[in-house]
């Protein structure tokens, strides 16, 4: 079996600056792994990660293989699937905790968390797609938005108003008996 990369970097491995593990190529600002220097293991773990760029001789072997498959697949993944970061403010710009989200994805799935006390919450691998985000809280009106991606920086705004609560007094006087003048008796 035989695995191929299909853009490789033309870098030489000799020319980067590193040990025999690992090697930083200043070019595209990433570490360079040798795949050798691991087991498989470790390799795996570090491929859990994200994005790993990899160094291999030129042997056919099951680890050139799957690194041939899991760069190629990861690399896309990770260009799309960027975590969605939901910040919810109000008018002052003053977090708002406790916020209920939801995210209804593009295959009409949804999600559902709530605020910190930052005013944060974080979506990670949500399908790619369109989706739609809304939050509410109690005592703000509810905030909507529809977005291309569920990728990258949201920022809320809530204004108040969701919620309506008073007294309310009635403008009619009560009708009062009149007062009329008795005769006072004297007790002895």
């Amino acid at each position: 079996m035989r695995g191929s990369i299909p853009n490789p970097c033309p870098k030489s491995w000799d020319d980067l600056p590193g040990d025999d593990l690992r090697r930083f190529c200043a070019e595209c600002g990433h570490d360079v792994h040798a795949m050798a220097a691991y087991s498989e293991e470790e390799w795996t773990a570090l491929v859990a990660k994200g994005r790993v760029c990899a160094y291999t001789t030129g042997e056919s072997s099951r680890r050139t293989v799957l690194a041939a498959a899991l760069l190629t697949t990861i690399s896309t993944l990770t260009a799309q699937a960027q975590p969605l970061r939901i910040v919810v403010v109000d008018a002052t710009g003053a977090p708002v905790g406790k916020a209920a989200v939801n995210v209804v994805t593009a295959d009409r799935k949804s999600q559902r968390g709530e605020t910190d006390d930052a005013g944060v919450l974080e979506f990670a691998w949500l399908p790619m797609g369109k989706c739609e985000v809304t939050v509410e809280r109690a005592g703000f009106r509810k905030w909507l938005t529809k977005l291309p991606a569920p990728t990258g920086r949201v920022d809320a705004v809530l204004e108040v108003g969701g919620a309506t609560m008073g007294v309310y007094i009635a403008d009619v006087v009560p009708e009062v008996a009149p007062v009329t003048a008795r005769k006072q008796r004297r007790f002895r």
